[in-house]
């Protein structure tokens, strides 16, 4: 089902009157009595039919909506890659249901992060893209150390300088893979007492890393 984002308080009938008028009406050529749902970013979940097409606005009115639990836990570090890129891999994070994302400044890290109208709606257009209901946080951590000391199990994605992983419970886990250079030693020297995600690839970049680590954890947890 054709999906928007509406970010206030919902109630039985919604205007809809940013730019996705135009990609209802205009793109998707939708037609008064069409239904769409409805997602606010914080799990809820709404079916509506479009009552009336004004030139500026899209009335629509509320048949049904339940708030929609988390479909996982997995929260996902990445050590910041080039600003683009870094883009990409919030997108796919995103679709695939990511609950964190942590923009981490790693020594091979290529720019500072900071947070943009432009990444909101890359995070916005992922959900809708996806028909996820809820729109991952991003944190930002200034280095390694202080990514480690949260009270969370980290997996960096590397070669194994650290344990293989075994059975993963996703609670508190976090998927950690570096940037475009990756990690540096004295990163990897922290790694040791971990468990580390080594996968039998070539080596990938960074937007390559990040759903190749997260499907398969979720697929290899218990």
């Amino acid at each position: 089902m054709r999906s928007v984002y509406y970010s206030k308080d919902f109630s039985d009938s919604l205007v809809i009157e940013d730019e996705q008028v135009h990609h209802l009406k205009n793109v998707l050529r939708l037609k008064e009595g069409d239904d769409v749902l409805v997602l606010n970013g914080k799990g809820l979940k709404a079916k509506a039919s479009l009552e009336k097409i004004n030139k500026k606005n899209i009335e629509l009115v509320v048949l049904e909506k339940n708030l929609v639990p988390k479909a996982s836990s997995l929260e996902l570090a990445v050590g910041i890659p080039k600003k683009e890129n870094f883009e990409d891999i919030c997108r796919v994070a995103t679709e695939l249901g990511v609950e964190k994302i942590y923009a981490v400044k790693c020594d091979y890290s290529q720019w500072s992060y900071k947070h943009s109208e432009r990444l909101d709606k890359i995070l916005i257009s992922a959900c809708l893209q996806s028909n996820n209901p809820w729109l991952p946080e991003i944190v930002s951590i200034d280095n390694v150390d202080n990514l480690l000391n949260l009270e969370k199990t980290v997996i960096p994605m590397d070669f194994s300088v650290g344990k293989s992983i075994e059975n993963i419970v996703l609670e508190k886990t976090i998927l950690f893979v570096g940037p475009e250079a990756g990690f540096s030693n004295a990163e990897r020297e922290k790694f040791k007492d971990l468990s580390c995600l080594e996968l039998k690839t070539p080596i990938l970049r960074a937007t390559s890393a990040v759903p190749t680590g997260i499907g398969y954890l979720m697929g290899y947890t218990r």
